[in-house]
């Protein structure tokens, strides 16, 4: 299983299945790896991505003509891959595989549930918190207003008495 961080909650991957059969190289493919070597030799000091670059510029300048030999093996490479996913799909490990991954699913969902009960009950705590907070911060300034509403008072006083 491999863990991986999607928005606020980690969600887990089921791993992949070692036995199903792996898919093809593509023509572009496998004329990068025909190409590659030479590129390198011909420019030692360029990075792995510049010659990459080189390898698909390359490749858009090739002819279809040129490409053929390319397609072809990788056509052959698709058949084969094809016979050998057949096979596979009919296989008891790829029942096995699909019956495992069934079940994580099921706990997956499960856990998430859980999660997410525990996430709105935490939100409720911290909305009722905040609410509290603020009822009493009212309060205090009800408190505060209602004191300097008396100091005026006094002070409006004090004013009158030294005016008499």
């Amino acid at each position: 299983m491999v863990k991986t961080k999607r928005s606020s909650l980690k969600t887990l991957k089921f791993r992949k299945d070692k036995n199903a059969p792996k898919k093809p190289l593509t023509a572009y493919f496998i004329f990068m790896n025909d190409c590659r070597q030479k590129v390198i030799k011909e420019n030692p000091s360029l990075s792995i991505t510049e010659i990459s670059k080189l390898v698909g510029k390359k490749w858009r300048e090739t002819s279809t003509k040129d490409k053929e030999p390319f397609n072809k093996k990788a056509a052959k490479l698709r058949e084969e891959y094809n016979k050998k996913l057949e096979k596979y799909n009919n296989s008891k490990e790829k029942k096995k595989y699909e019956e495992e991954k069934a079940e994580w699913l099921e706990e997956q969902s499960e856990l998430m549930k859980k999660a997410k009960k525990a996430r709105l009950r935490n939100e409720k705590k911290k909305s009722s918190k905040k609410a509290k907070k603020k009822k009493v911060e009212s309060s205090e300034e009800d408190e505060d207003s209602e004191d300097e509403d008396k100091k005026e008072e006094s002070e409006d006083d004090d004013t009158e008495e030294e005016s008499d």
